[in-house]
């Protein structure tokens, strides 16, 4: 998968969701819209940064994003704007 189409957002129940292994490059903020989402794996994939609006996401309780191209300053701002989330990089 190189990019989610909008159609996820009608998933209003979904709770978990694995994207890892993928080669996804962006995450579209219209994820943010998934209301129930709690569990969310990005591992593996080819991001780099996060969307500006990352404060929206604050439902999520444990986000995966081991594997991908983070800088030290990006690291920072995720961890800062979600500190009720346990983050792994």
């Amino acid at each position: 998968i190189i990019e989610l189409p909008k159609t996820f957002t009608k998933l209003k129940q979904l709770r978990k969701l694995n994207l890892s292994g993928n080669s996804l490059s962006v995450v579209p903020s219209y994820l943010s819209n998934l209301r129930k989402l709690q569990h969310l794996d990005l591992s593996n994939n080819e991001i780099s940064k996060m969307p500006k609006d990352l404060k929206r996401f604050t439902r999520i309780k444990f986000l995966n994003l081991e594997g991908n191209s983070f800088s030290e300053e990006e690291k920072n701002r995720i961890k800062k704007e979600l500190p009720f989330t346990q983050v792994m990089f």
